[in-house]
């Protein structure tokens, strides 16, 4: 494949799980959110050469961070477009 049909097919899957996220959570149906966090720490992963791990993992409803690397000491927050949406309405 060439690069140009790498990236394009990359961004196409994005825009799936997006459409997909923002569907589900429209309905209320949020264990997407989840799958999602653990999905991108693994792709950071790979990516920054990190140890991060979904904080859901370890303590429910985690407030403020969603992946953390103890080791490196990172924190990552995944925002939702949805919610960033509300905030700019209010």
């Amino acid at each position: 494949m060439k690069r140009e049909e790498q990236i394009k097919k990359i961004a196409r899957y994005f825009s799936v799980l997006s459409n997909e996220i923002d569907h589900l959570n429209s309905l209320n149906l949020y264990d997407i959110n989840i799958v999602a966090e653990t999905f991108f720490a693994h792709l950071l992963n790979l990516i920054f050469d990190l140890n991060l791990v979904n904080i859901n993992n370890i303590a429910k409803n985690a407030t403020a961070i969603d992946l953390v690397d103890k080791a490196k000491v990172y924190v990552f927050k995944l925002l939702l477009r949805i919610l960033l949406e509300k905030s700019r309405k209010q």
